[in-house]
């Protein structure tokens, strides 16, 4: 696509974070508020204690899905090392901001560090792909993703201790059903899903 088609290029960059961001946000959402008996199910009880750690690192995970697509596009149009240096100036921070916080907070410290730098490796992928595409990150319609993920928050918060199966489910069931209630298979983010499908 980048020898024939920027316009196609631009388009996918355009039209795939948002979907992207609808996937990571109940995964983000639904591990923050099922980390402790997710970690006790999955490890033990033993690791009981890094149920916290994972509240904060999973928030990290937002940013990793974002890049993903666009990381692509920068390798594709030959930008390898302007990637690796900001890979390598999220490392160079991450080392920084890990003195400051790791005596004060311990691994709740090494933690936020590490979040922070996912979102920072976000900000400058987000620079380069708008500065090599010309690539325009429109918010309309984003109030539906946080409509149906502050539903889903309010029901995993109720539906705390109840088990994380149905935890899970419900959380699930309600964002997924928030987003049809507000219109989103109609929506032009949804057509637009449609569209890159059938290419």
């Amino acid at each position: 696509m980048m020898e024939r088609d920027l316009d196609g290029v631009r388009n996918l960059l355009e039209n795939t974070w948002k979907p992207m961001l609808a996937l990571g946000l109940p995964v983000a959402i639904g591990t923050f508020f099922v980390a402790q008996p997710l970690t006790v199910v999955l490890f033990g009880h033993e690791f009981v204690d890094a149920g916290p750690l994972l509240q904060i690192l999973i928030w990290g995970s937002l940013p990793i899905l974002l890049i993903n697509i666009p990381s692509h596009a920068l390798n594709a149009a030959d930008r390898v090392w302007t990637l690796a240096g900001v890979f390598g100036l999220s490392a160079l921070v991450n080392v920084l901001v890990n003195f400051v916080l790791i005596p004060r907070w311990g691994a709740v410290g090494a933690s936020i560090a590490t979040v922070l730098c996912e979102w920072l490796i976000l900000l400058l992928v987000t620079l380069l792909v708008h500065r090599e595409f010309k690539v325009t990150f429109s918010l309309q319609g984003l109030w539906r993703y946080f409509l149906a993920a502050a539903g889903m928050a309010l029901v995993l918060g109720l539906t705390s201790g109840s088990g994380l199966v149905l935890e899970l489910s419900a959380g699930i069931m309600t964002y997924v059903g928030c987003l049809l209630l507000l219109g989103y298979w109609r929506s032009a983010d949804m057509l637009a899903v449609r569209r890159l499908l059938a290419q």
